[in-house]
């Protein structure tokens, strides 16, 4: 088994932004009920550790080619949310996360490019729902010259 050495660790919510209470989109984000809804595409290996979702990602191929995500999102057309996650890696790692619809032509609602740094970093970024579609998360992983673990 090859050894991952750079860490993510990602903590989500998804919620209103604004002055409506706050309510998590992602069943169970905080992982600790192994219920969270989260899939991968191949070369992406997912398991859930101490409260936190954790991916080793293969090297190689394109971001696409390597993706994390989520389905099912209930988005409301004209309410704008908020992407929230803790970062923290030995290593940097650039990445998009796109919010999409579920299904085809894949509609982009919103798209983000997200980092890790040797600290942990916050993540956060407002964006305003589109469309009352279900909708997507998706994390594109691939790319990298070297083996990755996110958690």
């Amino acid at each position: 088994m090859p050894k991952f050495p750079p860490r993510l660790v990602i903590a989500l919510c998804v919620c209103f932004a604004g002055p409506v209470h706050a309510a998590d989109l992602i069943i169970d984000g905080g992982f600790e009920k192994k219920q969270d809804g989260f899939w991968a595409t191949g070369g992406v290996a997912l398991s859930r550790e101490r409260g936190r979702l954790c991916a080793d990602i293969e090297a190689g191929g394109q971001p696409w080619e390597r993706l994390l995500g989520v389905n099912d999102l209930d988005l409301a057309a004209g309410q704008s949310y908020r992407l929230t996650m803790v970062l923290e890696a030995k290593g940097s790692h650039g990445f998009p996360i796109q919010i999409q619809r579920n299904v085809e032509p894949w509609t982009p609602q919103a798209t983000f490019s997200a980092a890790t740094a040797a600290k942990k970093t916050e993540f956060s970024a407002v964006f305003k729902a589109s469309e009352a579609d279900p909708a997507q998360m998706i994390f594109q992983l691939g790319g990298a010259e070297n083996p990755w673990r996110l958690c």
